[in-house]
């Protein structure tokens, strides 16, 4: 096992080497409708935290997968949205291209009222003063302040220095400043008129038209311009005063100024971002990135989890902003399988990609310096997989095969300690240590010193004291050592377990005393007091210092073969692993992920490859490079979780208003939702309907359906969560009653008994042997006319047949046995339905082709059928036996049948009938009828479905409509 793990170490160090740059991590969205790039002209986030896109097509909310569109309750052709905004009461707001200004509700939207002369100029910012009054700037219509339901378009005319009006700041003193071609107005109401002053070139502004205006932290304002780049003013007492100018600005037109904690973000048109920081010094993002680097950055918000959206055309980029960095690298650094990495004191940065030794510093915004460092022969290079910095910033540095190194970056020079053989040619893993003492472990064991710093000389002197309670301990693998806020050393094992050292004693814990695993490879100290440590394939734990807690997949981490641990002062364990870095809260004892979906690709860091920078950022090295994690910016939200809609019958509800239903509105179904864009996928839900379940479902699916509830008082709870577990997970929830039937309400049951109080038992019974009687009487009446009817059929069929046998016996004696074998069929098939009411359409069709197969006999190619139905309606259609050959005997007998008058019969289906039609070639003469046939059909007809068989003649046709019967009405 041993051996295995030091191969897995040499192998990660022969890797290829990969250039990186230092930018956020990022990724791109690209909006299709129907598949055609869609320009995003400006996103919000709503109070939950969606992000709604306004387009050249209209709104649509992100869910970090897919783009869904709002649906407009107006048929508006121009949806050209140009800006998006949503209020302090968590409303969204969206500002068209037409100069419309609308309010989304569920329903749809609610256009305000603007009436005047500029009401078709783009509306290009929406905001909210200080007393929650909104005003918007338009593009050519200057300002329109809107209270209540009245509006006041603010221009020229007021004072304004120009209608144009790009971006609107406004101040906690109730004004608002606007950015226009002419500089920056001030405009505010008071002593009951609107009060406009102007900023620009005359004052000191470099560029009268200012594109972008925004606040940071410190309370500067900053103005982005079109041609002259950025500068930063100072509000005071109502007045603009130029602060700082920058005037080495070579980036062209700005669109966007976004002030974050360190530094600015700053949209341009033809030269994608630019990250500037509070002293004036800037550099472009994503250099690298041939799709960024030049894009038009449009638009740029951060989310509720510090990400920061921006927009480029139909591209919505998600990025990580100062949460995540990747360190850049100019292109005489190839950086990649990173060993070992130390962020020093001083705050510079030192690492060793492939037997290199490297130290970083940042000499501008984005921009490092390194310093390259051999620290072993140049002929002979050594794998370096362990650095650590001591009281007086000497770095240590551990080799794989050649010791320990120190290195003093004052003066540059470099010994090797050569005082212990198993030092002077180990393999270091780990040195680590606190104030004087120093610990130095690996494949060969563990030793410990004591130093002693000459400050004039610079020299380091070093003893050895007692080493014999470590003896124990010699020859065995040693991962990582760390000395905590009690003095207690801790050491990490290859299958020995946790070891603790204190007061020169040794104390040992395994899987019995319940760790995880007994190959310990990474420790740290929480602010807390707690240790936390990471094991080979068995996750990771704390210890209080009486028990072990441990956390594993089923407790929300990702992988349980964890590379590092590393604790911050916010409370945040920051865990290692090859697919990405999971980030535990110990006070809500919940887990956030950083992996591919974020940007990072797979990891894939050698052990203990993490540090702490003077400056809270966390330094992780990793097969893909450096990244750099900003603990003090990042955010720590539960995943928000809403219901979207309700519906009753698979139809949406209004469920903000309706909450009492009927005893037959009981079939429910539930659409839910939630965000978190680092990974969508990674979203779970776990829902419960009180009064119907007791149990908690967990699905991925987003909804929950209902059906048949019986009445009762109901709650329907929904949570969301990155994994399984849901105990700390914020709810939304729908509470709704669904109402006794009336029969069992109180009221109800009390009339009910009252009436059977006054009813006469003697009566009712009466009444209903009466009723039996009469209903048993009419039932027999009915059968008896169905059969009456039904058997008028065979004696009348039966006189036709014999007519037309002699028929085809005189004129054609040898189709005469065929045709009594087919007259024998048809007769056997009489037989077969003399008992059945109804058969299939398709049956009786069968019947008919075989009685014109014998009337053929007689009248050859003279007699024609032609069948206008499918199949389906064959089978799925009822008919009384013998119908239609009833007509067909009808039609031959009172038409004359010829080579010049050839009788032609169809049948179809129109409306809901059967239609039996044939042409009209009167006879000369009357033929006797028994006139029975229609008669017969005629009353089955209203026997079977109630319904009456229409007739209709003229001299060119004659047509039967019978009511189409379906088997499930009979």
């Amino acid at each position: 096992m041993r051996l295995i793990r030091f191969m897995t170490l040499i192998l990660s160090i022969l890797s290829v080497l990969i250039v990186h740059s230092q930018d956020p991590l990022y990724k791109i969205h690209e909006f299709k409708l129907n598949g055609s790039k869609t320009r995003i002209t400006s996103v919000c986030i709503d109070s939950l935290g969606i992000l709604w896109c306004g387009t050249e097509k209209g709104l649509f909310s992100f869910t970090g997968t897919e783009f869904i569109p709002y649906k407009w309750n107006d048929s508006l052709d121009n949806k050209i949205i140009n800006t998006v905004h949503t209020d302090s009461k968590g409303r969204i707001w969206a500002g068209m291209k037409n100069g419309k200004l609308g309010m989304l509700t569920s329903k749809g939207i609610i256009w305000q009222k603007i009436d005047d002369n500029f009401g078709n100029s783009p509306v290009s910012d929406i905001e909210e003063d200080a007393a929650g009054s909104f005003l918007c700037s338009t593009e050519g219509g200057g300002l329109i302040y809107f209270s209540g339901d009245s509006s006041i378009r603010i221009t020229t005319n007021h004072g304004l220095s120009d209608n144009y009006c790009y971006s609107i700041l406004p101040l906690a003193d109730g004004s608002v400043l606007t950015g226009t071609d002419q500089g920056i107005n001030r405009i505010k109401f008071e002593s009951g008129k609107w009060q406009v002053s102007v900023f620009s070139s005359e004052d000191g502004l470099p560029d009268n038209i200012v594109r972008h205006l925004s606040m940071d932290q410190n309370g500067l304002i900053w103005a982005g311009m079109q041609d002259k780049g950025f500068c930063r003013l100072e509000y005071i007492n109502g007045s603009l005063r130029m602060a700082e100018q920058f005037n080495s600005w070579s980036y062209g037109q700005i669109n966007f100024i976004l002030p974050l904690s360190k530094s600015v973000w700053i949209g341009t048109e033809k030269k994608g971002i630019i990250s500037a920081d509070y002293s004036g010094g800037f550099s472009p993002l994503f250099e690298k990135d041939n799709n960024l680097k030049s894009m038009r950055a449009a638009f740029a918000l951060r989310d509720h989890d510090n990400n920061i959206w921006t927009i480029s055309g139909h591209r919505l980029v998600r990025t990580s902003g100062e949460i995540w960095q990747k360190l850049e690298s100019d292109s005489e650094l190839k950086i990649h399988s990173v060993h070992s990495i130390l962020a020093d004191s001083k705050g510079n940065v030192w690492f060793s990609p492939d037997q290199q030794l490297y130290k970083a510093w940042q000499v501008k915004p984005g921009k490092l310096s390194y310093k390259k460092y051999f620290i072993t022969n140049k002929n002979k290079l050594t794998d370096i997989v362990s650095l650590y910095e001591d009281p007086y910033g000497m770095i240590w540095i551990g080799t794989l095969g050649e010791g320990v190194y120190i290195l003093d970056p004052q003066t540059n020079k470099v010994i090797k300690l050569k005082d212990d053989i198993e030092l002077n040619e180990g393999s270091i893993l780990t040195i680590n240590g606190k104030d004087n003492e120093v610990w130095i472990a690996g494949f060969g064991g563990i030793l410990k010193l004591q130093i002693a710093f000459e400050k004039n000389s610079r020299k380091l002197n070093i003893t050895y004291p007692d080493q014999s309670a470590l003896e124990t301990l010699k020859g065995d693998y040693i991962y990582y050592v760390f000395t905590d806020s009690k003095s207690k050393t801790w050491i990490g094992t290859d299958e020995k377990g946790l070891v603790q050292y204190s007061n020169g004693k040794l104390r040992f814990f395994n899987k019995e005393d319940g760790l995880p695993g007994n190959t310990i490879v990474s420790i740290d100290e929480d602010k807390n007091g707690k240790i936390w440590l990471a094991c080979i394939d068995a996750g990771i734990a704390s210890y209080d210092g009486n028990r072990f807690k441990i956390y594993s997949v089923r407790n929300g981490l990702s992988d349980i073969n964890c590379s590092s641990i590393l604790c911050d002062k916010n409370g945040k364990v920051i865990i290692t692993h090859a697919n990405g870095v999971d980030i535990f809260d110990t006070e809500s004892e919940t887990f956030q992920y950083y992996s591919s979906e974020s940007g990072m690709g797979e990891l894939n860091p050698d052990l203990n490859t993490v540090s702490h920078g003077h400056d809270g950022r966390v330094w992780i090295g990793t097969e893909r490079g450096i990244f750099i994690f900003n603990t003090s910016v990042s955010t720590w939200k539960q995943t928000p979780v809403w219901i979207k809609s309700v519906s009753l019958f698979l139809q949406e509800i209004d469920f903000n208003s309706l909450n009492r239903f009927s005893h037959d509105q009981n079939n429910f179904t539930f659409e839910f939702g939630s965000v978190w864009y680092n990974d969508p996928g990674r979203i779970r839900f776990s829902y419960i309907l009180e009064g119907y379940s007791e149990d908690w479902q967990e699905s991925k699916d987003e909804s929950a359906s209902y059906p048949r509830l019986a009445p009762g008082k109901y709650t329907f709870k929904v949570r969301s969560s990155l994994n399984n577990h849901f105990h700390s997970s914020p709810e939304a929830s729908y509470s709704f009653i669904i109402t006794q039937p009336f029969w069992k309400q109180w009221w109800f049951r009390i009339i009910i008994s009252l009436a059977l109080a006054l009813m006469i038992y003697k009566l009712i019974r009466r009444r209903e042997q009466r009723l039996k009687r009469e209903q048993k009487l009419a039932e027999e009446r009915l059968q008896f006319r169905f059969d009456t009817l039904r058997n008028q059929v065979n004696p009348h069929f039966l006189f036709n047949s014999f007519n037309t046998l002699i028929t085809v016996i005189e004129k054609n004696p040898g189709k005469a046995i065929n045709y009594v074998e087919n007259l024998s069929e048809f007769f056997r098939n009489i037989i077969a339905y003399k008992d059945k009411s109804t058969i299939p359409l398709t049956e009786e069709l069968e019947l008919l082709s075989n009685y014109l197969y014998l009337q053929k006999s007689r009248y050859g190619e003279n007699l024609s059928l032609n069948i206008k139905v499918s199949e389906d309606e064959k089978n799925q259609i009822l008919i009384p036996p013998l119908s239609l050959q009833m007509l067909a005997e009808n039609a031959l007998k009172h038409n004359a049948i010829s080579h010049e008058t050839p009788l032609k019969l169809e049948v179809e289906i129109e409306n809901d009938f059967l239609i039996v039609k044939n042409n009209m070639n009167k006879k000369f003469g009357t033929e006797k009828s028994t006139g029975t046939g229609l008669q017969n059909i005629i009353s089955r007809y209203k026997l079977l479905c109630g319904k009456d068989v229409m007739i209709r003649s003229d001299e060119k046709q004659f047509k039967v409509m019978l009511p189409v019967i379906r088997k499930n009405t009979v």
